[in-house]
């Protein structure tokens, strides 16, 4: 391969998706993408600007399948994001950066040897010695959601309308439900996890100890409330994943069955950018990544690409190839990923509601 180095760090995010059959008309996809320096969509022939309003969202009509591409040029992080016109995807976040925070929120904690607090996508632990944590929110109306140790228990605060700086003290020993050990059953005895889904949707992991999880009671959940079980097994540069929905009116052990393996997986750079995989059922999902790593193995260019298998009637369903971004207006050449010391990483996944999910994943490095 050649050694060809990528002089300036940069980040791309790219999605390809199919959007809807021949049969379902025009949708609409939500988008955020704020402090985005790239933010264009192919429907057709040809690549168009994606125009945003002064929150830096748009609503762009999608009449079937398309190639979204993101850029973050001052950036060397990416996530992994999903277009379709789903009735679940709701509003698509292809932001660069944080969006400014507008509250303040105060949380402390009493009675409680240790509190692991969450709200939005954040998280803190709280102590003895730290029994007080601050979040910078946008905002909004939320779920706070506080996992306690000494003693286990649940505690939610649901549909906080926060609009200003608010304090929250969070006393153990008068709120929350206890939560109940439950046995967990994995393929070799591997440590599994446990996640409470509130109705609002606030995350939180739950207490687990080797092949033993805590849960709340049915009698504590809200009817919208969702309980997950996961685990995985990493050998061999592949892992296997499977995360399912608990049963909660029941205390029978919760088992866990992993996929197989993928077989085989290829990797590309010349020309268009692909992947190429041989595993066993179908996958509806694939998202590769590649990214030019430096010497101490940071990435300096990361490309993400989650697509949709097959997008179109003629695609193989098990392969990927990067968009064409040749003809995009402003494209950098920078921003393209080499074929000088490439990590690659390959996830096939069958997604489900909530946190389910079943996946494959491998990973390379290329040379």
């Amino acid at each position: 391969m050649k050694d060809t180095r990528t002089t300036i760090a940069a980040l791309i995010s790219c999605l390809t998706s199919a959007c809807g059959g021949p049969d379902s008309g025009e949708s609409v996809l939500q988008l955020s993408a704020y402090a985005t320096d790239l933010l264009v969509i192919r429907q057709g022939d040809a690549w168009e600007p994606i125009a945003l309003d002064a929150d830096s969202r748009a609503a762009v009509p999608i009449t079937g399948p398309y190639e979204l591409v993101r850029v973050c040029g001052a950036t060397r992080w990416t996530r992994a994001v999903l277009a379709g016109p789903r009735d679940d995807v709701g509003e698509l976040v292809l932001d660069c950066a944080a969006r400014p925070a507008e509250i303040q929120l105060t949380v402390t904690a009493v009675g409680a040897t240790s509190a692991r607090v969450y709200i939005a996508n954040r998280a803190a632990l709280l102590q003895n010695g730290q029994p007080q944590a601050s979040f910078a929110l946008r905002a909004g109306t939320y779920d706070l959601v506080a996992v306690t140790d000494g003693p286990r228990k649940l505690i939610v605060r649901r549909a906080l309308a926060l609009t200003g700086p608010t304090t929250i003290s969070i006393d153990v020993a008068a709120e929350g439900d206890p939560l109940i050990e439950r046995a967990l059953q994995t393929p070799n005895g591997e440590v599994g996890s446990a996640t409470f889904l509130s109705a609002g949707g606030t995350g939180a992991s739950l207490p687990r100890e080797s092949t033993r999880v805590w849960l709340p009671q049915a009698s504590a959940l809200n009817a919208d409330d969702r309980l997950f079980a996961g685990m995985y097994l990493e050998a061999q540069s592949q892992r296997q994943r499977r995360v399912i929905e608990i049963d909660p009116s029941t205390m029978a052990p919760i088992t866990i069955d992993l996929p197989d393996p993928l077989v085989t997986a290829e990797f590309a750079t010349s020309g268009v950018a692909s992947a190429r995989w041989s595993a066993p059922g179908d996958w509806p999902w694939a998202t590769v990544t590649a990214s030019n790593v430096d010497v101490g193995g940071e990435p300096e260019v990361m490309w993400h690409v989650d697509a949709h298998r097959p997008s179109r009637p003629d695609d193989d369903p098990n392969e990927v190839h990067f968009p064409d971004v040749a003809s995009i207006p402003g494209w950098r050449t920078e921003w393209n990923v080499t074929n000088f010391i490439v990590n690659w990483v390959l996830q096939l996944e069958e997604r489900g509601e909530g946190y389910e999910t079943t996946q494959l994943t491998g990973w390379a490095r290329d040379r």
